[in-house]
């Protein structure tokens, strides 16, 4: 069994395979998320992962991961948690992070070199730019 090629601590390659994947049918490049969030009370809520798609293909996690979010007092919360906006900020610097490992691997670079290129390729830099149409609905039980 041969090693796998690493770069940047990414694994070139199941990238070079998700990438030639997407090449050859772009609905394979679709990725489909949901969050469950609960209302916990004034302006805090938990927020669980829930199930994801990769293409047609049901993703499976080891465990859910959740996170609560909460205003600062000032904002009249409890500041019992990171606050929506920063949630959202937070996104968006995870989607750059993961933008520049993957990127910065693929095209054999350190980390450094990538700014530019990841800010015009990332989902989430896009969604903020050119939102999504999206549905939520209340569920009472």
């Amino acid at each position: 069994m041969s090693q796998a090629t690493i770069k940047n601590d990414v694994n070139l390659d199941d990238l070079m395979t998700a990438i030639e994947a997407v090449k050859e049918d772009s609905a394979n490049g679709k990725l489909t998320f949901t969050v469950h969030s609960k209302w916990e009370n004034g302006f805090k809520a938990r927020h669980t992962t829930g199930g994801f798609k990769v293409g047609k293909d049901t993703g499976n996690r080891n465990q859910d991961h959740s996170l609560s979010t909460d205003e600062p007092l000032e904002i009249l919360g409890g500041d019992a948690g990171i606050s929506p906006a920063e949630t959202l900020i937070s996104s968006l610097g995870a989607c750059l992070t993961v933008g520049y490992a993957a990127n910065a691997a693929a095209m054999g670079i350190d980390l450094e070199e990538l700014h530019n290129y990841v800010n015009e390729h990332s989902p989430i830099w896009d969604t903020i730019c050119n939102p999504v149409s999206i549905s939520s609905e209340i569920v009472a039980g």
